[in-house]
């Protein structure tokens, strides 16, 4: 009696379980990246028809050279006026990002900024639109695997100490041999 029990249990058990465990490895990193190219319909959304649906901003970096403000989304990068008397543009930023979203996205001089995410760190010029890949390895990674940015340190406008998901806080001066396009 209690054996047919314990099956049922144990089976309606297994289910849940593998249920969770199923939906919590979709939900990081690297398996994210397998549902992040769906989008939810908007009629499943609760909010009112009609309403504008506005996009999730990651970051935002104000320029001061040009009095430019830049924000980053989910669905790409904008800029425009800080008093927002006009609209904010899209932009084709050409750097790497990561389904996970902008996790670094700083002012620096000359009108550049720094943008870094799971993908990478990089500086993208908007002068000359060209980025600048700040991962150059010196025999430390045999593995190939690339940094993935969670936060940066940045002083006097050079980046200092860069955090990755991995590795932890790095040093970033003496990890990497770089001549940053900084002026």
């Amino acid at each position: 009696m209690f054996y047919s029990y314990h099956l049922k249990v144990g089976a309606y058990t297994i289910t849940f379980i593998s249920i969770i465990v199923l939906s919590g490895i979709v939900i990081r990193p690297p398996f994210v990246k397998t549902v992040a190219a769906y989008n939810v319909p908007l009629w499943t959304l609760p909010m009112e028809n009609g309403s504008n649906w506005k996009p999730r901003i990651d970051k935002a970096a104000f320029e001061p050279e040009t009095e430019t403000l830049w924000v980053a989304t989910r669905q790409g990068f904008f800029r425009g006026r800080p008093d927002f008397t006009q609209p904010l543009q899209k932009q084709a930023v050409p750097v790497p990002r990561s389904s996970m979203g902008t996790s670094v996205f700083e002012s620096l001089p000359g009108q550049q900024l720094l943008i870094g995410s799971f993908s990478g760190l990089y500086i993208w010029d908007p002068l000359n639109h060209q980025p600048t890949s700040l991962l150059h390895y010196k025999g430390e990674n045999p593995t190939g695997s690339r940094y993935k940015v969670t936060a940066a340190v940045i002083k006097n406008g050079n980046p200092i100490h860069v955090a990755d998901y991995h590795r932890g806080l790095v040093l970033w001066q003496q990890k990497t041999a770089f001549n940053c396009p900084l002026r």
